[in-house]
């Protein structure tokens, strides 16, 4: 329980920067939905009428995905800021997303403290809390960070449940949590059915089928009211609607295309830091010559999601949002790398020094990979690719959902007579707009008769889904941009 605290301790103190960063990202592209439904959830549980529950419940926004991080969110919003009044509700939503990330670095580094020591520990859950796709994600109200922490835990979870059956139940409470977070916590059942097959002789059968079934389906079910009144239709119908709702093309390879089966290793290997690519592949190697069937489990999970998204049933956009969960664990694998490079090591003053080497380029890693690209670790590329500029030169979308939207107010403000319009989404203006960021005449979705200035994201796969804007983007130079490095985010466009 001591190194429970500790390690409690430690990854707050790891998600500190992202809490008292939350307002330098700006709207989303999913996040007015989120804090929009987040919102009703909310109403229903302090009007939990059954006739009510048909308008909130049965609304598309609550059939697409399981509800428990937007209500999460909803709860931090209606308690922080409606009731405390400590935040701003954008800050309140987005603290939902830390009530996940939070555990989560806990749990990692209790886990790694017990197997490898405190360095690797401390180490590895530093780099998970601040490598920029992480350290994005975890600003922003979504489920992509959510079903990450809750999938760790639960791995975790299972592992330990085999010198304490207490883990067992906690392991079903976390599946079923995961359940009602997102469609991937289905993809659990693989894993957790294959560990505790493989490490039979630790669990009974009934022990099986009360964790992973019995309590998993009770609390989706309970936690999920579209789900109440015809739990298989409801449930068919839901995964129908997932499935209608499609990809999204995306600007991969230098061009705009349905991604192929290599995009998910592609993409981790150019938006993860080298350094972790490089100890990760050590990891494999220690992996196999220490044959540790809990180190294999690491690495299965690893690998695990960028396999499954290969098939052509699996969306594949957003960077490595949609597979995010097997980050965590090639870290993870690194760090077990790491301890491997340590331990070969005979001589104490080299261990010493290698040992301090390694903090070193943790901070190194930290310092140039998330620092200098804040607030854009949304448009990161690695060495491998010479960074954004050289991703982009490469044919790799430069963003994919619309932060940096935020820094394009002011001018927007300032052009407020010339109608403008917003390409490729125009949900977080009204959300600006309504929080008097952006002022309420600012007209953001002119035709293409009337449009003067063009306020373009650079996500280059959607282009062709508006020939006007691919036209202006193709022929004009932008009078004003949003840049990382030399790289426009966003261009503004005159048209006439």
């Amino acid at each position: 329980m001591k190194t429970f605290i500790i390690s409690m301790f430690i990854a707050c103190i790891f998600a500190s920067p992202i809490i008292f960063t939350l307002s330098n990202y700006g709207v989303t592209w999913d996040e007015p939905i989120y804090m929009e439904t987040g919102r009703r959830m909310v109403f229903w549980l302090n009007n939990p009428q059954w006739n009510i529950k048909n308008d909130i419940w049965e609304a598309k926004d609550t059939q697409l995905h399981p509800p428990l991080s937007i209500l999460i969110s909803g709860l931090t919003n209606e308690i922080l800021c409606n009731k405390l009044k400590l935040v701003d509700t954008l800050r309140a939503h987005r603290l939902g997303t830390i009530v996940f990330f939070i555990p989560m670095l806990t749990f990692i580094i209790y886990f790694l403290k017990k197997r490898y020591g405190w360095t690797v520990a401390i180490i590895t859950s530093l780099l998970c809390a601040t490598i920029p796709s992480m350290f994005f994600l975890a600003h922003v109200e979504s489920i992509d960070m959510p079903i990450c922490a809750l999938w760790i835990m639960t791995i975790i979870s299972i592992i330990e449940a085999k010198s304490n059956k207490r883990w067992l139940i906690i392991t079903g409470i976390l599946l079923g949590l995961s359940l009602l977070t997102k469609i991937h916590g289905v993809l659990l059942f693989p894993l957790l059915l294959l560990y505790t097959y493989t490490q039979k002789k630790y669990f009974h059968k009934k022990e099986i089928i009360i964790s992973l079934f019995i309590l998993p389906l009770i609390i989706f079910y309970i936690g999920w009211p579209y789900l109440w009144d015809n739990p298989i239709g409801n449930f068919m119908a839901s995964l129908k609607l997932l499935n209608s709702h499609g990809t999204i093309p995306t600007w991969y390879m230098g061009q705009s295309q349905y991604t192929p089966w290599h995009y998910p290793f592609v993409m981790i290997g150019i938006t993860t830091p080298s350094i972790i690519i490089i100890t990760f592949i050590i990891g494999i190697v220690a992996i196999i010559k220490r044959k540790k069937r809990d180190e294999w489990f690491l690495l299965l999970n690893a690998l695990y999601l960028p396999t499954l998204f290969t098939l052509p049933i699996f969306p594949k956009y957003d960077s490595i949002r949609l597979f995010l969960a097997c980050i965590p664990f090639i870290i993870i694998v690194a760090g077990i790398g790491t301890k491997y490079c340590i331990d070969t090591i005979k001589n104490l003053v080299i261990k010493k020094i290698t040992i301090f080497t390694i903090i070193g380029l943790t901070l190194y890693t930290i310092a140039t990979q998330t620092m200098m690209t804040h607030p854009y670790q949304s448009s990161y590329y690695n060495e491998l690719v010479g960074g954004i500029d050289g991703a982009t030169s490469l044919g790799f979308e430069t963003d994919y959902w619309g932060s940096a939207y935020k820094d394009i107010l002011p001018w927007m403000n300032d052009h407020k007579k010339d109608p403008m319009c917003v390409f490729p989404m125009t949900s977080p203006f009204y959300v600006y707009k309504a929080w008097g960021q952006l002022e309420n005449d600012v007209i953001i979705d002119a035709d293409a008769n009337t449009c003067i200035y063009a306020v373009v994201l650079m996500r280059q796969g959607m282009f062709d889904k508006n020939p006007f804007i691919k036209n202006a983007v193709m022929t004009l130079l932008p009078i004003y941009s949003i840049k990382l490095s030399s790289t426009p985010i966003i261009n503004i466009y005159k048209l006439k």
